[in-house]
């Protein structure tokens, strides 16, 4: 378990896409440098967990994973329940997900969505592991139907999180918390800083969501995990406080949520 102090955790990103394939040995060395003790690698469809399981049981105490199946995801066979649920038994996943609903680019595909969200919160709660969830242009139903099946009982985190204040209020009403990324550290974010002021102290991760989403002074590059100190920085700066205090308590608040 990482310790609470002198210690940063990138909660969401995704060594082993193809951006970062063949380098892990430098992202370890890079996080080292930059005082990042932990990553929670996420697949996004089962073909990819033995990916970040390997990652994880290769870097105990260091790399964790978690695995799910996008709302995007073309494969029709992980929408079962049961294959969702063997997939993340192992002790190395930590999380289900990252699993939800994206109506930016998959609008048309709505009732497919709500299926397999459904079917990985079934699994999250039978497995009593928290979830991981991805919602894009679709905050108010990600939320009522993390209320309607009873995904509190799992509990989780909203990944990428880019909703206001009210959204914040409703997920931390149904056990879930928020999770900030590179955006917070943008020039035109200042939705995503005042929501970094508002969230209470215990009620919010920082990540990377690498390789995407570089935070300032890195946009337009290829993100890594060590850029959380970046984001961390950004969240920081919003809420009048040191680095070290978000560092410490964002820490806390990992290992509370996937590590209790």
């Amino acid at each position: 378990m990482p310790a609470a102090e002198h210690s940063l955790i990138d909660s969401h990103c995704h060594p082993h896409f193809p951006q970062l394939a063949g380098r892990e040995e430098s992202m370890l060395a890079e996080m080292a440098q930059n005082g990042v003790t932990g990553a929670l690698a996420v697949a996004t469809n089962l073909s990819e967990a033995a990916k970040v399981k390997a990652m994880a049981k290769a870097n105990p105490q260091t790399i964790y994973a978690a695995c799910g199946v996008h709302p995007l995801g073309e494969e029709c066979e992980q929408d079962d329940e049961d294959a969702v649920i063997k997939c993340c038994t192992d002790d190395c996943v930590v999380a289900v997900g990252e699993t939800g609903l994206d109506f930016f680019r998959g609008k048309d595909s709505e009732k497919m969505q709500r299926a397999r969200f459904a079917a990985q919160i079934s699994a999250a709660r039978k497995l009593n592991k928290p979830l991981i969830i991805h919602t894009r242009d679709s905050l108010p139903e990600t939320l009522d139907m993390l209320k309607a099946e009873n995904a509190r009982d799992a509990g989780g985190v909203l990944h990428c999180y880019t909703g206001d204040n009210d959204g914040i209020r409703k997920a931390n009403d149904i056990n879930f918390i928020v999770s900030f990324t590179g955006i917070v550290s943008f020039r035109n974010a200042g939705t995503m800083r005042d929501s970094a002021r508002f969230v209470s102290a215990d009620g919010y991760m920082v990540e990377t969501d690498a390789p995407y989403l570089a935070p300032t002074p890195h946009r337009g590059k290829v993100c890594t995990p060590a850029m959380v100190k970046h984001v961390a920085e950004a969240v920081a700066q919003a809420r009048n406080q040191t680095y070290q205090e978000v560092a410490t308590q964002t820490t806390k608040t990992f290992t509370r949520l996937f590590l209790p």
